[in-house]
């Protein structure tokens, strides 16, 4: 499997700082930038793409990991082989990465929610519409 995800640059609308959950930190994300609430399926909005990206490490049906930062770094670890890339959210409000040297995708980005709660991301590959699941260590 590729690496999913690459750099943030957000536009003037999505520039906040969002404080990321830790192990020992709770986070309800009951107040999403944007002042939504999170809906199973629903398209993440841009505004709130750093929230959800930063909330906790991600881990994929295979056992890989992806994290992120709100400066748009992320690793993704795939059998404990770790790889460096970037990740931006572009004008239409779609996520793109880039993996150096050469590797760019873009993805529609959709919440996973259980119980009420934001449990995961889901990313849909634009071209190939490959579906990813990622859900919140």
């Amino acid at each position: 499997m590729r690496p999913l995800i690459g750099r943030m640059t957000p536009s003037q609308d999505t520039k906040r700082t969002i404080k990321s959950t830790t192990q020992n930190e709770e986070s309800s994300m009951d107040a999403l930038p944007s002042g939504g609430h999170a809906v199973d399926g629903q398209p993440i909005a841009a505004v709130d793409m750093i929230a959800a990206l930063t909330a906790a490490q991600l881990v994929f049906q295979d056992g890989a990991t992806q994290s992120f930062t709100a400066e748009g770094r992320t690793t993704y670890v795939e059998g404990g082989t770790p790889s460096a890339g970037e990740w931006s959210v572009t004008g239409d409000g779609t996520f793109a990465s880039f993996w150096p040297p050469t590797y760019r995708a873009t993805y529609t980005i959709r919440w996973i929610v259980e119980e009420g709660a934001p449990a995961g991301v889901s990313f849909t590959d634009i071209r190939s519409g490959v579906r990813y699941d990622g859900r919140y260590r």
